[in-house]
């Protein structure tokens, strides 16, 4: 007896991880409903009130960390922001190779005024 209240703690943590998971995982029907009032009936027969209520603060916890991944995810661009911006990337790209075929003349004609210049220096 003494060690089923040793484990009930874990046990309760257990079955909350199970909980969390189900809901995650499954859809919201009344199937899934039931089965999730029948571990909690488990849960509070197995574990003491104060378990129960360490189990809940636990819970807040990590429903709390849902909710920020879900908001940080809100801020994420969709499908199409995303196509979007891999259209303007691709139009950027050639707008940047078509400038860097322009400036090969001045380059070119600005490294023969240097050597001019070097020449008469040096010469």
């Amino acid at each position: 007896m003494n060690e089923l209240l040793a484990w009930a703690p874990l046990l309760s943590v257990v079955l909350a991880g199970v909980a969390l998971w189900r809901t995650i995982s499954s859809d919201r029907s009344k199937e899934t409903s039931a089965k999730f009032k029948l571990i909690d009936e488990k849960l509070e027969a197995k574990a003491s009130k104060e378990h129960v209520g360490l189990l809940a603060g636990k819970l807040d916890i990590v429903e709390d960390k849902v909710t920020i991944v879900q908001n940080d995810l809100k801020h994420l661009p969709d499908k199409d922001a995303t196509h979007r911006l891999e259209i303007a990337l691709g139009k950027m790209e050639s707008e940047l190779g078509k400038l860097s075929e322009q400036v090969k003349p001045i380059a070119h004609m600005a490294n023969r005024m240097q050597e001019a210049i070097l020449e008469k220096v040096m010469g």
